[in-house]
């Protein structure tokens, strides 16, 4: 094992901490990927389900087939609800990623290379600046929703 201060151990060092990040920017971009699949689902859903409620509106002509409308849409929430959760879980484990990398592993390296840690991770800067303001946002029309109701 070399010494502390040898060159040998801070490139063994660094390589070690850029392995992480590229596993964890690998992780980011499969979480893209999940949150892209998850929005083309409800998207299709969505479709499938107004043309099929569509469809057989338009075969009945029943008066009373708008009551099973009302409930089809009821019960067309729950997949929208799944959805939804899936997409909040994967927003969140994609900040916490972007969290570890710049509270913990650009200290890191920066450490080691001694230079502007802008220039290595302005990206993750940048995400975390703009989830800091959306949750702002979620939480003033949050907040507006409670007080107003709409």
């Amino acid at each position: 094992m070399p010494e502390d201060n040898s060159i040998e151990y801070v490139k063994m060092q660094f390589q070690t901490h850029m392995e992480e990040y590229k596993m964890l920017r690998t992780e980011i971009l499969k979480r893209h990927d999940f949150l892209n699949n998850n929005i083309n689902f409800t998207i299709v859903l969505l479709v499938g389900i107004t043309a099929a409620l569509f469809s057989l509106y338009t075969k009945t002509n029943d008066p009373d087939f708008v009551i099973v409308i009302q409930y089809a849409l009821l019960f067309a929430t729950i997949p929208f609800y799944a959805f939804g959760c899936f997409h909040a879980v994967n927003i969140f484990l994609l900040v916490s990623v972007d969290k570890y990398i710049y509270k913990e592993l650009k200290p890191k390296i920066t450490a080691l290379l001694k230079s502007n840690e802008d220039a290595l991770f302005g990206f993750q800067k940048l995400i975390l600046r703009r989830c800091s303001t959306r949750k702002k946002q979620q939480r003033h029309l949050a907040g507006s929703f409670l007080l107003t109701g709409h």
